[in-house]
């Protein structure tokens, strides 16, 4: 929150997936969307898991190319509006 009660990030998980990350463009740049990541990671790797897996809008692969991710394949998913959106399928192993 950034005082005015409007979220301004949001990273979401389920087991070895990284289900959404979100940060509004006013703040991007600032590290809080790398924080996040980092955060869910770190207890991705704390349940055990050595695959961290991601589905991404195609315009934030490079960040998390730069995050040490690799794109693995293309897809495409229909929003709840009926939008069908193009995404990229990331995962970064842990050794």
């Amino acid at each position: 929150m950034n005082g005015s009660d409007t979220a301004i990030a949001f990273c979401g998980r389920k087991n070895a997936e990284v289900c959404g990350l979100y940060v509004h463009p006013d703040h991007q740049g600032n590290g809080i969307g790398r924080t996040l990541l980092e955060r869910a990671e770190a207890a991705i790797i704390a349940a055990g898991h050595r695959r961290i897996a991601i589905r991404a809008s195609l315009s934030a692969v490079p960040f998390y190319r730069s995050c040490g991710y690799a794109e693995i394949g293309r897809t495409e998913f229909t929003s709840r509006g009926g939008l069908v959106i193009s995404a990229a399928n990331l995962e970064k192993i842990i050794a």
